[in-house]
C-alpha cells in the first residue's frame, strides 16, 4: 500500500488512493468506510488508484485492496487509515472507545493526531455521570504533544453509567474528541484453587470461564511426580519432550512471587501440570477470552497480534518496561515474566508475557501461545517450540 501512509492526515476533502501488487494482470477489489470492521467494496476495476471526493472533515477513514489475477491468485493489502482533519488552527483529537466489560475501573484518553500551528501543551480527559464532562465533570491530564494517552480511573460507581471526552490544548485553544459513554459493571471478586505444592492462587470470572489470575508455581505434576528443574543453558533445550521448569535467571527469590516458574512445552505434554480441577486453556479457549473482551471474530484465528485494546484490557496497571502498563479491566492480572529460549538464554522480562496453550500444531512439533508485551494493546498468538520456557495460567474444567 503506497498512498496514503497509514495514519496521514488529509486536509482535502479530495484524495486519490494509490498502491502496488505483485500479481500479474490484477482485477482490484477497493474497501473502504469509516468501520474498519465494516468496510464495504466500492469499486472493482483494473487499474492501481482510486480517487475519493466529498470526504468529510473531522472523520477517519479506513480502506484496503485485494488483487486477483485471471488464474484466480491474488494477494490483500492490510487496511489503511487516514484522517480529514478541520480547517482550524486547533488541535485534532480522538477519543478512545472505553471497553465493554468492566468492574469498577476503566481507562479513558484519546490521540492527539494533529497539533496545529502550534505544540499540543496539555491533553487528556473529561468524565462524569452527566453528559458533556468537559462542562458537568472532573479532568484529568496526561501530558503533552502528539500521540496515543490513557489514564485509569479507579474506584469508580457499580452498574454505573459514565461519559468521557478527550481534549488537546494548543496557543489557540482546546479541542475535543467525541464524547463516550460507559457502563461500569460489579466490583471485582476473586476466588482461590491451591496446587499441589500448596500455593494458593486468585482467580476470577471472565465471561462463561474461571481463570487464575496468577501464573502458576507448582514444582510438580498433580500427581506428585517432581518436575526436573534444569538451570544449566546447555542442557535446558537437549531433551524437549522431558517436562522442565525453571524461573527467570535461575532466580527464584526474586521471581517466584511476581511471575511464577517458566515452564517448557515437555510440561504441556503431560496434561497434569494445573490442580485437579482444572486444565492448560485450549487455543479454542483462548480465542473465547478474547472475543468475550471484544476482539473481532474474524481475528481470533490469525497469527501475531491480532485485536485492538484485549491486550490492554488483559495485562496487570504496574510492572511493565517504560510505565507502558496495562488497564486489567479483565482481571486477567497479566505480569512480565519473560521467556526462556531453545538455547537456556532469558529474554524480555518486564516487557513480555507469554504463555502455553495446550494446542499443538497440526503438522509440527509446535504448541500455539498467547503473549502480551509493553508496548502492544493487542494479543499476540503464535507457535512456540517445546524447547521454549513460557509462563502457565490454568482454566476451570
Amino acid at each position: 500500500m503506497d498512498y496514503p501512509a497509514a495514519g496521514a492526515i488529509i486536509k482535502s476533502t479530495s484524495l486519490t488512493l494509490k498502491w502496488t501488487a505483485t500479481t500479474a494482470n490484477p482485477n482490484y477489489d477497493i474497501s473502504f468506510g469509516t468501520d474498519k470492521e465494516n468496510l464495504k467494496i466500492i469499486s472493482q476495476q483494473t487499474i492501481n488508484s482510486y480517487t475519493l471526493n466529498n470526504l468529510e472533515k473531522g472523520k477517519t477513514y479506513y480502506w484496503s485492496f485485494s488483487a486477483i489475477n485471471e488464474c484466480k491468485r491474488g494477494c490483500s493489502s492490510g487496511v489503511g487509515s487516514f484522517t480529514v482533519i478541520p480547517d482550524t488552527n486547533l488541535p485534532y483529537v480522538t477519543t478512545t472507545p472505553v471497553p465493554v466489560h468492566l468492574n469498577n475501573s476503566a481507562p479513558v484518553g484519546g490521540n492527539v493526531l494533529y497539533e496545529g500551528p502550534s505544540p499540543v501543551t496539555e491533553r487528556g480527559a473529561f468524565w462524569g455521570t452527566l453528559p458533556e464532562p468537559e462542562n458537568t465533570g472532573m479532568k484529568i491530564t496526561n501530558g503533552m504533544g502528539l500521540g496515543q494517552f490513557s489514564s485509569l480511573l479507579e474506584g469508580l460507581g457499580q452498574t454505573t453509567q459514565y461519559y468521557t471526552k478527550a481534549f488537546a490544548t494548543n496557543s489557540y485553544g482546546t479541542s475535543y474528541g467525541t464524547e463516550v459513554m460507559f457502563t461500569t459493571g460489579l466490583s471485582a471478586s476473586f476466588g482461590s484453587v491451591s496446587d499441589i505444592d500448596g500455593n494458593i492462587y486468585k482467580t476470577t470470572r471472565i465471561g462463561t470461564q474461571v481463570w487464575m489470575a496468577e501464573n502458576l508455581k507448582t514444582t510438580k505434576l498433580n500427581d506428585g511426580t517432581p518436575i526436573q528443574l534444569i538451570t544449566d543453558n546447555n542442557n535446558w533445550g537437549d531433551v524437549p519432550m522431558s517436562p522442565r521448569l525453571c524461573w527467570y535467571n535461575n532466580d527464584s527469590t526474586t521471581y517466584n512471587s511476581k511471575y511464577g516458574i517458566l515452564y517448557n512445552g515437555g510440561v504441556v505434554t503431560t496434561d497434569k501440570l494445573c490442580p485437579v480441577g482444572w486444565h492448560m486453556p485450549t487455543d479454542e479457549e483462548w480465542n473465547t477470552l478474547e472475543i468475550y473482551l471484544g476482539m473481532p471474530e474474524n481475528q481470533v484465528g490469525s497469527e501475531n497480534i491480532r485485536g485492538t485494546d484485549q491486550g490492554s484490557q488483559m495485562k496487570s496497571i504496574t510492572g511493565w518496561t517504560n510505565q507502558v502498563n496495562g488497564f486489567n479491566t479483565s482481571n486477567f492480572s497479566g505480569v512480565p515474566g519473560g521467556v526462556r529460549l531453545p538455547l537456556g538464554t532469558f529474554s524480555d522480562v518486564g516487557q513480555l508475557g507469554q504463555w502455553w496453550s495446550s494446542t499443538k500444531h497440526l503438522q509440527y512439533d509446535f504448541y500455539w501461545s498467547r503473549s502480551l508485551e509493553s508496548d502492544v494493546s493487542g494479543v499476540e498468538r503464535n507457535v512456540l517450540s517445546m524447547q521454549c520456557g513460557s509462563s502457565v495460567r490454568c482454566l476451570k474444567n
